[in-house]
């Protein structure tokens, strides 16, 4: 489903509807903290692990089973009512169509986790019936939980995470715990690294996974993990973000989550605690991790001193993207030559993002909070509609 702009008045309003949603979440993080650095000691000792003996897999039915008998691991859930989950969120969803529904309807060509069959959703081929937007659907919540995870409307699970007393976290984002082998949610999950030595830190909080190098999966699968804990790890500036790669991209988003990039550490690390926040299917997104960090990302346009003509822009757009290598339109012209007409008879601008002459971040951002349709061939570029 593609979403919608939010319909409350401002995003800052909306920011802080999110904020209250984690606020009690966030506490009951804090105690566990506060108890893990009672007894987590000062030796290098609580580095250290064992021979792996048990998997934990994010996809497996088991996975909290698992988990639970270790008992120093402390995993926690935010949960709230389905009621109050739809005040908050975007009130607004489209269904995925096309003329050509192969892709996404087939779960054998890239896994179940890649298509449709995670939301119980098909392909709409009558691309009319894309017009009208649909409610928020509760089964969009189950995507990151494991096979056969359970909730209804009185409790709808929005993330997890669990800690660590003492870990180690690879560059793809697995942990080992003692004997425990934890595989999260992640890109190419039937990989894995055995080494288990690296450099020891205190406190790391973890969102690295195997592709988290390439922009589009940093942009939707991984810093979006961080959204949920923003307040949480600004007031604890001691722990670590241990990310996949530290690149312009990963370190201009933390950065305008207010996380300095001198935080940011990669390769196999050693933790002392250790947090694991919700992972999620290759190429897909946490439904509400995603929207929160959209919230804290557009939030920052009224903050921004942006260019003068930047700010100018009030009126609605149409952005066709264009890609000038890998998966561009073949008949780019012509899709401008019946597009701009159109668009400029419902009183929109068509507004062109193109990969050549790639604006600023908050250029970008500015862009596409303007946008109420965007046209692309398949590609990174669409992770921009975080802010549309």
């Amino acid at each position: 489903m593609v979403l919608t702009g939010f319909t409350s008045s401002t995003d800052s309003n909306q920011l802080t509807n999110f904020k209250s949603l984690v606020k009690n979440y966030i506490k009951n993080l804090e105690l566990i903290r506060t108890d893990f650095k009672k007894t987590m000691g000062n030796t290098s000792s609580n580095c250290s692990v064992m021979d792996i003996r048990d998997t934990a897999n994010a996809l497996k039915k088991d996975y909290f089973h698992v988990l639970s008998k270790y008992k120093d691991i402390k995993t926690l859930f935010l949960r709230h009512p389905f009621s109050v989950i739809k005040s908050t969120m975007r009130q607004h969803y489209y269904q995925y169509g096309g003329s050509n529904c192969s892709l996404v309807d087939n779960p054998q060509r890239y896994g179940p986790e890649f298509s449709l069959a995670v939301f119980n959703k098909t392909c709409q081929k009558d691309l009319k019936k894309l017009i009208n937007p649909e409610p928020m659907p509760i089964t969009q919540f189950k995507s990151g939980l494991p096979e056969g995870f359970e909730y209804n409307e009185t409790s709808v699970p929005l993330t997890f995470i669990s800690v660590f007393p003492g870990a180690v976290v690879q560059p793809n984002g697995d942990v080992h715990y003692r004997s425990l082998h934890v595989i999260p949610h992640r890109c190419k999950q039937h990989t894995s690294i055995q080494t288990i030595n690296g450099e020891c830190y205190k406190e790391v909080f973890t969102v690295a996974q195997y592709w988290g190098g390439g922009f589009y999966h940093a942009t939707v699968e991984d810093i979006p993990r961080i959204a949920p804990y923003v307040q949480f790890l600004l007031k604890y500036p001691s722990i670590y973000i241990h990310v996949f790669a530290k690149n312009s991209y990963t370190k201009t988003f933390t950065a305008k989550l207010g996380i300095p990039s001198s935080r940011l550490i990669t390769g196999i690390i050693q933790a002392r605690v250790l947090y694991l926040p919700a992972g999620g299917p290759c190429g897909i997104g946490s439904f509400f991790s995603t929207q929160m960090l959209s919230a804290y990302l557009r939030s920052t346009l009224e903050k921004t001193a942006l260019p003068s003509a930047v700010k100018s822009q009030h009126q609605k757009s149409v952005i066709l993207q264009k890609r000038s290598s890998k998966r561009w339109f073949k008949n780019y012209d012509a899709i401008v030559k019946a597009l701009k007409p159109e668009v400029e008879s419902h009183g929109l601008k068509l507004e062109i993002f193109s990969d050549k002459h790639l604006p600023s971040l908050n250029e970008t951002v500015a862009m596409f909070d303007r946008a109420v349709l965007v046209v692309a061939p398949h590609g990174a570029g669409e992770s921009n509609m975080l802010f549309a």
